[in-house]
């Protein structure tokens, strides 16, 4: 099995660094090579990003194809347990209000998280996320990725996504960044992640 996780992680940094030049190839790779990660249990940081690359080429062929593009939702097509229906491109979707509100318990969270960082952005302090601590948000992004390994939910969702914006760190190219742009189209998210890194001396 460590060979083959070796193999899958070789197939998908030759996508991520664009060694494939082709659309087809690469998407190719990056759907047989999921899947198999899935099926394997693989999981960490490449998957993850090489995850949200998939859902993004995802939704760009799809509306190129003039139609909603989604993922399967039966067990043995899916990459990962996601509901695009919970977790549209615009993190102000009308189809996320439902989560406008929602307390730590109402979301799911462990009682050690810090609910700002899983909070539909209506509902989210983004001065406490400036100022929250960075071994906090280390923890947080921890713990998000262990429940994330065997089950999707919003509220955790919005904690790793959002810890990882606050820890991208691509220095000049951050704005190409895949992790920095996890942020999707929350500004104010963005102006958090400048305050929280220069509070600690990360830039």
């Amino acid at each position: 099995m460590a060979n083959e996780a070796a193999g899958i992680a070789h197939s998908l940094l030759k996508v991520l660094n664009l060694e494939i030049r082709d659309e087809t190839e690469m998407q190719r790779l990056l759907v047989s090579n999921l899947k198999r990660g899935k099926q394997i249990g693989l999981r960490g940081e490449l998957i993850d990003t090489a995850r949200h690359l998939y859902l993004l080429t995802e939704k760009v062929l799809g509306e190129m194809r003039g139609q909603a593009a989604a993922v399967s939702d039966d067990e043995d097509e899916a990459i990962y347990e996601v509901n695009e229906e919970d977790r549209p491109a615009n993190v102000y979707d009308a189809r996320l209000d439902r989560f406008v509100g929602l307390g730590s318990d109402e979301l799911g969270l462990a009682s050690d998280l810090e609910v700002h960082l899983a909070a539909h952005p209506h509902s989210t302090d983004y001065v406490t996320l400036a100022n929250v601590n960075l071994h906090y948000v280390r923890r947080n992004l921890a713990e998000a990725k262990r429940f994330l390994k065997d089950e999707e939910s919003y509220g955790y969702r919005n904690v790793f996504e959002r810890c990882s914006v606050l820890l991208s760190d691509a220095g000049e190219q951050s704005a190409a960044s895949i992790t920095y742009n996890l942020a999707r189209n929350d500004s104010n998210l963005k102006l958090a992640r400048l305050i929280f890194r220069y509070r600690n001396n990360l830039d």
